[in-house]
């Protein structure tokens, strides 16, 4: 779960930015916003999949095998479904019924992605002979995709209540406070441990750079 492999911004925003990505396909009116970003977040997850990307399997990719973790390309995901997931929040909240009506369909369907998910992670890993896909699996085994991990039971909580949550009076506070609590869980749980002292003290990197640059008579520039 480090921070350049994940395009987990809560269960509940996730659900809204998918339902709205989805939704834009059928606006009347265009949005060079929306559209910009659509395509924003489709290519990067593509380009975040590495060597099971499509553009590998035809043999097309833009100088992009140099870079050693393809998964970064998912902070433009993350960054993207983040925008879609406050779009459908307002949209969603402008009509509380259609919002009802959509999570009646998700929650049972996502709820059985999670038992279907797990019935192939039991059986899949005898079956699959790609060595990518064999290690994702196995990692995928240990982690929140899992029943046998807490990680699981917090999304599934969130999902079964959410239908009941809208229908309170403060129910967007409640979405909000529950969104901050499902991040705050995973960021102090799966942050490594780095002290406010390293962090705060100055890299011994620094100690090494010409005299002028630490008096700022000069420029650093990277490209």
């Amino acid at each position: 779960l480090e921070i350049e492999y994940g395009t987990y911004i809560g269960v509940i925003p996730l659900l809204f930015a998918l339902w709205f990505f989805i939704a834009s396909f059928r606006l009347k009116e265009k949005d060079s916003r929306l559209l910009f970003f659509r395509w924003a977040a489709i290519l990067s997850f593509l380009l975040a999949l590495g060597s099971l990307s499509p553009f590998r399997f035809v043999g097309f990719e833009p100088s992009l095998w140099i870079f050693s973790a393809p998964a970064r390309w998912l902070l433009i995901a993350t960054f993207s479904l983040s925008l879609f997931a406050g779009f459908g929040f307002d949209a969603l909240f402008a009509n509380i019924k259609v919002l009802q009506r959509i999570l009646k369909f998700l929650v049972p369907v996502f709820v059985g992605i999670i038992i279907i998910g797990n019935i192939a992670l039991y059986f899949l890993p005898s079956v699959v002979t790609h060595p990518k896909l064999v290690s994702m699996l196995a990692s995928a085994q240990l982690s929140s995709i899992s029943l046998l991990s807490l990680y699981t039971y917090i999304p599934l909580i969130l999902l079964l209540s959410l239908p009941y949550m809208i229908l309170h009076r403060n129910a967007k506070k409640i979405v909000l406070a529950l969104t901050v609590l499902d991040l705050v869980i995973i960021a102090g749980t799966t942050t490594p441990t780095i002290s406010w002292k390293a962090i705060l003290e100055e890299p011994t990197s620094i100690g090494g750079l010409p005299h002028k640059v630490k008096n700022h008579q000069a420029r650093i520039y990277s490209l």
